[in-house]
């Protein structure tokens, strides 16, 4: 059984036909805090899923529940969410399957030091995770997009994200920091970064890379060790790399048509929701012969929870 509920103005839940907002079976709520906030204490439902069904603003750090023994899916839709804090935005303290996907997510505020983060995995658990198909402008402030520590076991799964515009020594991009791993990997792949301080950070941990680009990137595009599945691109610039990088245009020129088959399994698809095939491409962007595929061009699946 899947628990729905929906996050967004009482405008675009008014808008909504009876049987979508039957699809939300758990009601609606103003804000992303206040939804997942109001999850079951004790869960009886194989799933627990979050939908955006319209822009929002996250004016409150957002922790998911700790001791949860069932899946968590946080799916923003395509929507936009301003995130207004000065700690974390999203801080995943689940340990079960988290999924968090399809934002676009905006920095207003810098951090108070360069370990915050907007999505931030610091449990001392379990639980598989899934950070995909998000957008992060960090919007010139001190913030991470996505900061890791001290997940205990399983794998986490880090692809198709696009961040950028960052500031801050050792900030900005993906930033991998585990002292305390006992099992599983972290696998990254097929994330575009560009305009930060570091793009791919790592600190420790299991890590396996595959078809990231990270450009122009004021300290480094990528630090640390790592497992090299292939198909990584750290030493372009954006302008070899990117069709519009000064309007965030990220859609790749060929040069980036040189990708490697997909290491994680449920990756399937692009940013866009493009269906990947050969040639096999880096970034989160794919070309398709014929079809414009470029940044921000996803269709909003507002009612279909991601599963």
């Amino acid at each position: 059984m899947i628990n729905r509920r929906a996050v967004g103005t009482l405008g675009a839940w008014n808008a909504l036909t009876q049987t979508k907002r039957d699809y939300y079976g758990a009601g609606h709520y103003l804000n992303l805090d206040t939804a997942i906030s109001a999850l079951p204490v004790t869960p009886t439902d194989d799933i627990y899923y979050v939908g955006c069904i319209s822009d929002h603003d996250i004016n409150t750090e957002i922790y998911t529940p700790s001791g949860y023994t069932k899946e968590i899916d946080i799916n923003g839709n395509g929507f936009t969410a301003q995130c207004n804090t000065t700690g974390y935005a999203l801080r995943d303290l689940t340990a079960a399957k988290v999924k968090i996907h399809g934002f676009k997510f905006i920095s207003n505020v810098s951090k108070l030091n360069n370990v915050r983060s907007v999505i931030y995995l610091f449990n001392n658990t379990v639980g598989e995770k899934y950070y995909y198909n998000n957008e992060f402008d960090i919007n010139g402030e001190l913030d991470n997009a996505i900061y890791v520590s001290r997940h205990l076991t399983d794998n986490v799964y880090i692809y198709n994200n696009i961040i950028y515009n960052s500031v801050g020594a050792l900030s900005g991009g993906i930033n991998i920091h585990d002292a305390t791993r006992a099992t599983g990997k972290y696998y990254i792949e097929n994330n575009t970064i560009d305009d930060v301080q570091t793009g791919i950070y790592l600190q420790g941990g299991d890590s396996y890379l595959s078809n990231n680009v990270s450009t122009d990137c004021s300290v480094a595009n990528q630090s640390g060790a790592y497992t090299d599945n292939g198909g990584n691109e750290f030493a372009l610039t954006a302008a070899n790399a990117f069709v519009d990088s000064a309007s965030r245009d990220y859609t790749p020129k060929p040069i980036l048509d040189s990708g490697v088959a997909p290491v994680i399994a449920v990756h399937t698809s692009d940013f866009n929701g493009t269906r990947i095939s050969k040639p096999f491409y880096t970034g989160a962007l794919t070309i398709k012969k014929g079809l414009s595929n470029g940044s921000r061009k996803r269709k909003i699946k507002m009612f279909i929870a991601d599963e």
